[in-house]
């Protein structure tokens, strides 16, 4: 009889580029077995099911499956493709039980080295994986894996642009910051301007209020000599007079004396 699962094989044309490094990982999640008991029955642990859950991480990428419910043989038959570089070169994929109000349950990951996978005939590898559980060292059953891990122009074009727009970023921060350091500078060399302006004005306050003191000082002692000028005329004046007065008062008593003979 026909089984839908065997017959689900992808990723199987020829490596296009099997010299370049490979950029695109593809992996197919078949399905998987002997899924240890999430949600265990009322009347005994060791019977039940699970409703599981696959999740993906590798470099930056996190990505997952649907769930399936109430099996521990799930079957997905689902693809998934990310773009992955050489030195993202390990895969893990972890299985949950999925339950609606509590958080997912461990039921077992797996981590493959990529490094395996392109060592394969058309860098390609379809494989059962053993799963551990977190918990212990015991089997958690496995699942069923399609991985190919190639080169592809696709992914090589979507990077390319990438990294134009990246550096085409990093060239308009690059002239942000070149712009805001002129305007830094330009600002700088106003305050400067401003500065000496200030200190000009404030020498040149400065050097009138020295000159007005100077000129008040001069005359202050122009004023005071003109004083005693005049104060060194009145004396001299009043000196004349009293010799006068003193001539003319013996001359009055010479005649008098005269007179009187």
């Amino acid at each position: 009889r026909h089984s839908p699962v065997l017959g689900f094989d992808v990723f199987g044309e020829p490596d296009a580029f099997p010299t370049m490094p490979p950029n695109t990982l593809r992996i197919a999640l078949v399905q998987a077995r002997d899924l240890v008991i999430g949600d265990p029955s009322l009347f005994s642990k060791k019977s039940g099911t699970s409703d599981p859950r696959a999740t993906f991480r590798v470099g930056e990428h996190v990505f997952q499956s649907s769930v399936k419910s109430r099996t521990l043989a799930p079957c997905w038959r689902e693809t998934f493709t990310r773009q992955v570089v050489a030195q993202d070169a390990k895969l893990e994929v972890q299985l949950e039980d999925v339950d609606t109000l509590t958080s997912a349950d461990d039921l077992g990951s797996v981590v493959i080295d990529l490094t395996d996978v392109v060592s394969c005939a058309g860098r390609r590898q379809r494989k059962w994986h053993r799963l551990l559980r977190k918990a212990s060292s015991e089997s958690a059953g496995e699942v069923e894996l399609i991985v190919s891990f190639r080169y592809t122009e696709q992914f090589d074009a979507d990077l390319a642009r990438r990294q134009r727009a990246a550096d085409a970023e990093k060239a308009k921060k690059r002239a942000e910051a070149e712009e805001a350091k002129r305007k830094r500078a330009e600002a700088d060399e106003e305050a400067a301007a401003a500065a000496k302006e200030q200190d000009e004005r404030d020498a040149e306050t400065r050097r009138a209020a020295l000159a007005l003191a100077e000129r008040k000082r001069r005359e202050r002692e122009a004023a005071k000599r003109a004083k005693e000028a005049a104060e060194e005329e009145a004396r001299r004046k009043a000196e004349e007079e009293t010799r006068r007065r003193r001539e003319a008062a013996i001359e009055a008593q010479r005649e008098r004396d005269e007179g009187a003979r």
